[in-house]
Formats: C-alpha cells, structure tokens, sequence
C-alpha cells in the first residue's frame, strides 16, 4: 500500500458499531450522526479499518461538530485525552500502520505548528511518512503550549 496516499481509503471506511458483523450495511453508521464520545470511544475498536477512522475523525474535532451532533454546547473537548490517543495509535508496535498514519494525519492537521518540522509527505517529498517518534517528542516537548493553542480554536 501506498502509505502517502492513504486518506482517500481511510475517509471511505464506514464507522461500524462494536461487536456487530460490519458486512451488514445496517451495522455501520457514518461521522455525521456519530457524537464525538461515540467516536473516541471506539479507538481500541477490534477492527483496525475502525480504528483508522477514529484516527482520522479525530482531526475534525471541534466544538462546532459537537454543537451540530451532541447538541451540547457546554461540552469541552479533553485535549489531554485526544491528542494522547493519537499519539498511542502513532507508536504502539501493536497498531496496524494505516492507524498510525492516520493518527500521524490528524496529529499535524491539529497540531499546526508541527507541519513546520514534518509537513505532510508527498512523492517528491516522502521522508516524513512515518514521523510517529517525532511527533511523540514533539507532544511531549510542547504540551502546554500545544493545549492552549488548541483551546484558542474552541468557540
């Protein structure tokens, strides 16, 4: 596979609900209807195509999609919670590859100033790839600043 250009698959895999036969059109579910607890919640889901898509899904957090599919607008986004499960996806030696390059994704789409020291990789460009310890480093290096930077996009 294609690790560079792998968002198109992963943007087409459905959401399935957990210990359902996904096969079943019945059975899956897609973001616009899921709520942001739903969606984190199924991270450890026992099908990676699942967990790929949680991965990428988390990049859209925002308290927007929570107004439109939770209809809580009091409800705060824990950063401390997502960008972690990002990061865990990203370096776990267990985690399927297109999880952790999904969760690689969204960690640069959130993250923004990331992009500075690992843009997203091209086929000129494919050095960047796989930048999973970087991004831990980084995380772990910028915490704070990273978590009010985020907290700033919020409405």
């Amino acid at each position: 596979m294609n690790y560079i250009s792998t968002e198109e698959f992963v943007r087409s895999i459905p959401l399935c609900k957990a210990n359902v036969d996904c096969n079943l059109p019945e059975n899956r579910e897609t973001e616009q209807f899921e709520t942001l607890e739903n969606i984190y919640s199924q991270k450890g889901h026992d099908l990676w195509l699942t967990r790929a898509k949680v991965m990428y899904l988390l990049r859209f957090v925002t308290n927007e999609k929570i107004d439109k599919t939770n209809k809580v607008v009091d409800k705060k986004i824990n950063w401390e919670e997502i960008i972690p499960a990002l990061i865990d996806a990203m370096v776990s030696e267990k985690e399927q590859l297109i999880v952790s390059k999904a969760a690689l994704d969204s960690f640069r789409h959130l993250v923004t100033d990331f992009q500075n020291i690992s843009p997203a990789s091209t086929a000129e460009n494919s050095g960047t790839v796989f930048d999973f310890e970087k991004a831990k480093r980084y995380w772990e290096s910028n915490r704070p600043e990273i978590i009010k930077e985020l907290k700033s996009k919020e409405h």
